[in-house]
């Protein structure tokens, strides 16, 4: 029994040592001491959730971390994460990085090596886009995703290369400068900047354009917009239009292309060049073949392209000009028409139609002739 009393008295004066240090003794000594502690800490299947108010922002999952300074902590092996929009759902999620530094009070996080699928309920086809990236960092404060060095995004059959980005979280649209590849099955685009509205179904690109459709058509132009609507998808073209299809090169200023029906309209200082054709009758130095017009219309479907004017047509010593015209590709002839006027070196020629069949090099005029000869 007197051990028994011995053994209480002696933890109840080791209970008071204890307090009379932690009260008594000088506290910034003891805070120090756990900050220290901190900064060797590693914990291992850490959750951190980041907070503003009361909605969650974001959230990661990581295998360890090591707590480094005060409100910095490095985590090692991201198996999961998730960034959240202002009504708390998941905008992108899924997240996995190979490392990543968090700094609490400025509610950052940089990672390595990142994979994750981003929700995208109204960008083309309903299906999340996938991206990689060598380094992101997302900051609360303006609610964006940075991605840096070999960015890769992918949704279905749509991939875009590049090495500079933005993901506005709140907006929710996507912007790559520096340079972008961009690739949609038949579809090669290169170019300098590149934006993505995930929810007005649009995707716009600036910088010395060049695009390459299979089977089609090259295209240069400086800038290009993409909408998609219930009738298909529109491309809208500007600036600096140059388009090659076999040996034509047709140019303008401002341009739209309706995918679903294959038609492409090209406006203001429009021309076309035909560098080649089959004509026996012409010499090798006059082959080309120049149009000008203020309008054209070129169905890929039916090979018809469709010119409003006023029409200037030029090849060699020959210039005619006219109202309208038509060009049928799968024969290889146009027809000009409306206040037809043709000059060839001395000679002239008022009509109301003109047919130029290409493979042959004939020239037949029809309708209210008028000929005019100088000698």
């Amino acid at each position: 029994m007197k051990l028994l009393l011995k053994i209480m008295i002696g933890i109840i004066i080791l209970g008071l040592i204890v307090l009379v240090f932690v009260f008594i003794s000088p506290r910034k000594e003891l805070l120090q001491t756990i900050k220290n502690f901190n900064a060797l800490m590693e914990i291992k299947d850490i959750f951190i959730k980041g907070w503003e108010e009361n909605s969650p922002r974001w959230e990661v999952h990581a295998r360890s971390a090591l707590m480094k300074k005060q409100d910095q902590i490095e985590l090692f092996d991201i198996i999961d994460g998730t960034v959240f929009d202002n009504h708390k759902k998941s905008i992108i999620y899924d997240i996995q990085a190979k490392h990543a530094d968090v700094v609490l009070s400025e509610k950052n996080i940089n990672l390595t090596d990142v994979t994750a699928l981003v929700k995208a309920s109204k960008f083309d086809i309903k299906q999340s886009i996938g991206f990689f990236a060598r380094r992101v960092s997302y900051t609360e404060r303006d609610k964006t995703l940075y991605l840096y060095d070999d960015i890769r995004i992918r949704q279905n059959n749509i991939l875009v290369s590049a090495t500079y980005g933005l993901l506005n979280c709140q907006n929710q649209w996507v912007k790559f400068s520096n340079g972008f590849n961009y690739r949609e099955k038949d579809v090669a685009v290169n170019g300098e900047q590149l934006w993505v509205d995930l929810n007005k179904n649009e995707i716009s690109m600036e910088g010395k354009l060049r695009i390459i459709k299979a089977d089609k058509f090259k295209l240069n132009c400086d800038n290009l917009r993409r909408e998609i609507t219930d009738d298909g998808e529109i491309y809208y073209l500007g600036g600096n239009i140059v388009i090659q299809k076999e040996d034509q090169v047709l140019k303008g200023q401002v341009g739209r292309y309706l995918e679903a029906e294959e038609k492409l309209f090209i406006d203001d200082r429009v021309e076309l060049i035909i560098s080649t054709d089959n004509t026996a009758t012409v010499k090798k130095n006059e082959q080309k073949k120049v149009l000008k017009a203020d309008h054209i219309a070129l169905d890929f479907k039916n090979k018809v392209i469709e010119y409003s004017g006023p029409i200037r047509y030029t090849q060699a010593d020959l210039e005619i000009v006219a109202a309208n015209g038509i060009q049928d590709l799968r024969n290889n002839w146009i027809t000009l028409y409306g206040n037809v006027r043709l000059t060839q070196n001395k000679r002239h020629l008022q009509c109301e139609t003109v047919k130029l069949y290409f493979n042959t090099g004939e020239v037949e005029a029809t309708g209210k002739i008028f000929t005019k000869i100088t000698i």
